[in-house]
């Protein structure tokens, strides 16, 4: 049992309520379970209830994907049973079909995204990529597809877990137009704030594990960083942004750096969290409109630091 990975599921918060807030159902029920499905497989790791992990785990991906894909719940539905299907099949043969399978349907999706985006005269919200949310899902979700397929290192599945909800959690903010104020405040405070402690913890306590590997962290770290500085040149936000990069930075470098980088970000988020208490509290309390840009649908990537 891993420690990390337990208190990895709390970010699956993220998503159910942005869920629940856009009365999206059947999705925050998913969610919900395929978190406490993975929550008791952690609780007592054994082969067979790894079979309903890897479901659970895979049908996060498709289901992400998927939620980009207009009207096509049922297709949804037909994908998740033959995820099922073939997990079982894969718990007895051994062939990493399930890999297979989850690479199709996350290359079909991109393919009918890339199409919609091409023939549709009237671009649906989902397929607008100038988004900040888009860009938190498209981040978000390579990162978290590289650790799941990666899963070597002792903390490479909590991580997982980690980019997976939060990834979710941007897909259904970006696909929601309405209710901006709401989403900032749940991102910052579900997800920005616990994730970058979350990953301070784990920089930390990096040095008592026996096998890490530096390389992926400080990937993605820094692709974390680089989107941030390109949508926020000549903005405050960029010393953020070259914050993310520096910290992958020294991780590249070496090793016994993870306890700096582990202490830097969180040095780095107390500023940011009074920074952005100070900036959006008149909006938290509700007495008046926080002071940003007009147009919510180029929202600041500040209120999507993770």
């Amino acid at each position: 049992m891993n420690g990390f990975d337990l208190a990895s599921h709390m970010f699956a918060a993220l998503p159910i309520y942005m869920a629940y807030a856009t009365k999206q159902y059947y999705l925050l029920a998913f969610t919900f379970i395929a978190t406490i499905i993975s929550f008791i497989y952690h609780l007592n790791e054994t082969k067979l209830s790894l079979v309903f992990d890897e479901f659970a785990s895979c049908a996060l991906i498709v289901v992400t994907f998927m939620v980009y894909m207009n009207h096509v719940y049922n297709p949804t539905y037909i994908a998740l049973v033959v995820l099922l299907i073939v997990v079982i099949i894969d718990y007895y043969v051994e062939a990493d079909l399930v890999d297979y399978f989850v690479g199709m349907v996350v290359l079909t999706a991109v393919l009918v995204f890339l199409y919609e985006r091409k023939t549709l005269t009237e671009k649906p919200q989902r397929l607008k990529v100038k988004d900040a949310y888009f860009a938190s899902f498209l981040t978000t979700q390579i990162i978290a597809v590289a650790f799941f397929i990666w899963d070597k290192d002792p903390y490479a599945h909590s991580l997982w877990h980690l980019f997976a909800f939060i990834s979710l959690g941007s897909a259904i903010a970006h696909i929601h137009e309405n209710d901006e104020d709401m989403k900032r405040i749940v991102f910052y405070c579900l997800g920005s704030i616990p994730s970058r402690l979350f990953l301070s913890a784990i920089f930390i306590h990096w040095r008592t594990a026996s096998y890490p590997n530096n390389l992926p962290v400080a990937i993605g770290t820094i692709l974390l960083g680089i989107p941030m500085v390109a949508r926020s040149m000549g903005k405050p936000l960029t010393l953020h942004g070259l914050s993310y990069i520096g910290i992958g930075g020294i991780i590249f470098l070496k090793k016994d750096n993870m306890l700096i980088a582990g202490i830097w970000l969180i040095g780095d988020t107390l500023i940011s969290g009074y920074v952005w208490y100070g900036r959006n509290k008149d909006m938290i309390y509700g007495k008046t409109k926080p002071a940003v840009e007009p147009n919510y649908k180029k929202l600041q990537l500040e209120n999507l630091r993770f």
